[in-house]
């Protein structure tokens, strides 16, 4: 059975029944169910004025406030179509999904996108004078309502095409796959354009729920004050934000999570270690592991808080209504939730769904009883003299042991075997045992599994939803591989001893690979409490450096504060970081270093330039820094032409 009425007819009828029951909490702003309707309102109406009209792609970006839930309303119920794109999106990745979808406007206040055709303001929209929009309360099941743009891991991103019949079947197998209720008061720390915090979105609106937005998992105290100060009954996380919050907090964790009525986890697996732990530390919460994706939204479901010992490992059970098999090992799903298609891609969509069968690339077991028991992605495994390594059971039992925070399992080119994995470690104080690793592995894998390699890293790289992103995990590995060659102890010394700063920069083109390799140092900087919440702002068009250079100058000169000057530098990378982050500064300035030795070690020249800094908030250079998309919360602590 699905969710039988549209959700924007649901939450008119809201605003109707408990006008004054607050629908959306963020930053503090309380938006009524009553007030969110008439937001509602006024953006269809200024929808219908710029000639939307049904069938349309409207692309928002999905800023976490109530003037998105209420543009994502508008759009459904002008029964257009809603595109929405992460707040982090490049002007010219938005510019590109624009383009491809035909969007007919771009809600949005950010002004780095004011180049794209389409473009209004999102906060003004939902000021429009409102004229009465009427909500359909049912509409044609197959009519297509969302598309939802994916990065994946080669080439353009994918857009998958989201029916009525799959939105009304996520909402209900989220609503009764978790037990969520209409006094719920849910923590959404999860971006609103990926499919995990969307489904928790339309869900918890369905019911009547409260949503308290928050910008992911940077900072603890912000999580505590929301759990506290809205009284929240529930939570939606990924595993790295948990890990985050554990971080940052030590024990402390126990104490604020442990009020809360049920925590659901996605987008990625609580490893079996950590579920113990967690259900262990936080016996009267009950705790979910869903998973899914953009193409089937929430399709299997497991309450490791209270199942039996032996199924802590599984990934759970489908959800009435979705239907599990295997195919070739790979896991297949049938049932009203998937994808329609994607969008302009026949081939990709062919390949994908085959009479009504969605075959994802998820290798997975079931047993007898219809539990489900994945083995990693198809393409991520890893071949080892002909034998099948996948790199998920490598970390599975590599993470649990002692010294090791995170790991995660890459490969190698071997000579002889053809591959080999790399398992690269975030240590403990402690530091791990290589022997344990091996001794654990061959007691509870195999002798392919064991790895040939082992490094050391500051972070795992995952994507703002907390994915493993192991195409960044192979590029970290080479770069590591690549400077290892060139650059021994000796010569490393040497790079340390021989920079300089250069303010006379040459008119040689950076190429874009020692470029990224650039910047990949900067990441890979450490950071207080491993939050990284900085931000890599890199200026390549001559223009936009002279404006700068100009304007710093003047704003300088101004306010009587320091500025040393730079001449045509071929790329200004800007470093920005938040100032609610006490160590701000001091990981922008490692950052920095790193940035400028890597220069140095690639024959660049490199400059620490420091004007912005005293500046940053000046009206003049605000107005260019959000141009650049760095956001109003920034400060650029260092900038540094190359």
């Amino acid at each position: 059975m699905l969710a039988e009425k549209t959700l924007p007819y649901i939450v008119r009828g809201f605003a109707s029944s408990m006008p004054e029951k607050t629908a959306v909490i963020s930053g503090g702003e309380i938006t009524s169910y009553s007030r969110l309707a008439e937001m509602t309102d006024s953006c269809a109406s200024f929808l219908l004025s710029k000639g939307v009209r049904p069938g349309d792609c409207v692309m928002a970006g999905a800023v976490m406030r109530a003037e998105y839930i209420a543009a994502f309303l508008a759009v459904k119920s002008l029964r257009a179509v809603i595109v929405p794109i992460s707040r982090n999106s490049s002007p010219e990745e938005a510019g590109n999904i624009a383009g491809r979808v035909g969007a007919k406007i771009f809600l949005t206040d950010n002004p780095a996108y004011s180049g794209i055709n389409g473009v209004s303001s999102l906060t003004e929209s939902t000021k429009y004078p409102p004229s009465k929009v009427t909500s359909s309360p049912e509409i044609p099941d197959g009519e297509i309502t969302e598309i939802l743009f994916t990065s994946g891991t080669t080439g353009k991103p994918k857009g998958a095409m989201l029916s009525q019949k799959a939105i009304s079947a996520s909402i209900l197998n989220t609503a009764t796959g978790i037990g969520m209720r209409p006094d719920d008061i849910l923590l959404l720390p999860l971006p609103l354009n990926h499919s995990y915090g969307m489904r928790v979105m339309r869900s918890a609106l369905y019911l009547g729920g409260t949503l308290v937005l928050q910008n992911g998992f940077s900072f603890a105290r912000e999580t505590v004050r929301n759990i506290h100060e809205n009284h929240c009954t529930c939570a939606a996380m990924v595993y790295a934000g948990f890990e985050l919050l554990r971080q940052q907090t030590g024990d402390k964790w126990r104490e604020f999570l442990s009020g809360l009525r049920y925590i659901e986890f996605s987008a990625g697996n609580v490893p079996e270690k950590v579920r113990r732990e967690l259900r262990e530390a936080l016996p009267g919460v009950r705790l979910h592991n869903t998973w899914g994706s953009t193409e089937t939204g929430g399709a299997l479901f497991l309450e490791f808080s209270s199942c039996d010992e032996k199924r802590l490992k599984s990934a759970g059970k489908p959800i009435d209504g979705i239907t599990a098999e295997i195919h070739g090992g790979r896991l297949a799903l049938r049932g009203d939730s998937l994808l329609s298609g994607y969008y302009d891609d026949e081939a990709l969509t062919s390949e994908t769904l085959k009479g009504g069968l969605l075959l994802t690339n998820d290798l997975a077991e079931i047993d007898g009883e219809g539990w489900v028991y994945l083995h990693g992605r198809a393409d991520d495994i890893i071949s080892v003299g002909g034998e099948k390594v996948s790199p998920y059971d490598v970390e599975r039992i590599a993470s649990g042991l002692p010294g090791i925070s995170e790991c995660a399992c890459t490969w190698t080119e071997d000579s002889v075997l053809g591959q080999r994995p790399v398992l690269m470690i975030v240590p403990k104080d402690s530091g791990y045992d290589t022997k344990q690793i091996e001794e654990a592995i061959r007691a509870r894998g195999n002798a392919a599994m064991i790895p040939a390699e082992y490094v050391s890293v500051q972070s795992i790289p995952r994507s703002d939803i907390g994915k493993l992103n192991r195409k960044k995990l192979r590029e970290i590995l080479k770069s590591q591989k690549d400077s290892g060659s060139e650059t021994p102890a000796g010569k490393f010394m040497d790079v340390i001893l021989t920079r300089r700063s250069i303010r006379a920069f040459t008119d040689r083109e950076i190429p874009r690979g020692i470029l990224d390799s650039v910047l990949l140092a900067g990441r890979m900087a450490p950071t207080g409490h491993n939050m990284q919440t900085w931000r890599f702002t890199v200026v390549t068009n001559p223009e936009n450096i002279a404006r700068i250079r100009e304007t710093a100058k003047r704003v300088a000169a101004e306010k009587r504060t320091l500025f040393y000057g730079f001449n045509n530098p071929k790329a200004l990378v800007i470093i920005s970081n938040d100032r609610r982050n006490p160590d701000g500064i001091m990981d922008s300035a490692a950052a920095a270093e790193n940035i400028l030795l890597a220069c140095h070690a690639y024959g660049l020249g490199g400059c620490w330039i420091s004007a912005l800094r005293f500046i940053s908030d000046e009206p003049d250079i605000r107005s260019i820094l959000a141009s650049l998309g760095i956001p109003a919360s920034h400060s650029a602590y260092v900038c540094v032409g190359i």
